[in-house]
């Protein structure tokens, strides 16, 4: 059962991730004037249907303390995670699979409903579930 959860998740992020989020980038004036907002729509571009996360994302941020259940406070963590928002598409691609593999080597994992999560994963859906509109 435990490898089938976890050969979901991974179905899901290769999904995600094999997507290009052009149609989930903000426009300009949106760039400029909240550069916060446009990180959040980046990484939350990364996911083909980030609906598909909320679930998972809601679940997490619920055991987050209220301070750090911010937008915000996630993507601040995505980001001191070295991912570059800069780079190309394919590289943030990349950059994340790799954080994801390396939460798992070092344990920093969370268990959710049964599911075992890299933190990089459980931070991305609960950044799609806290910046749904």
């Amino acid at each position: 059962m435990m490898l089938v959860r976890r050969q979901a998740v991974k179905a899901l992020f290769a999904a995600a991730l094999s997507w290009c989020f052009d149609p989930f980038l903000p426009s300009a004036s949106v760039a400029a004037s909240d550069p916060n907002a446009r990180n959040h729509r980046m990484l939350v571009g990364l996911f083909a249907d980030p609906r598909r996360a909320h679930s998972v994302g809601a679940a997490y941020a619920q055991t987050l303390p209220l301070v750090e259940r911010t937008p915000d406070r996630l993507c601040e963590a995505l980001l001191a995670g070295r991912l570059d928002l800069r780079q190309p598409i394919e590289c943030l691609r990349s950059s994340i699979s790799v954080q994801i593999r390396n939460d798992f080597e070092e344990g920093r994992v969370v268990c959710l409903d049964g599911w075992i999560l890299a933190v990089t994963e459980a931070r991305l859906c609960a950044l799609a579930a806290l910046t749904a509109e």
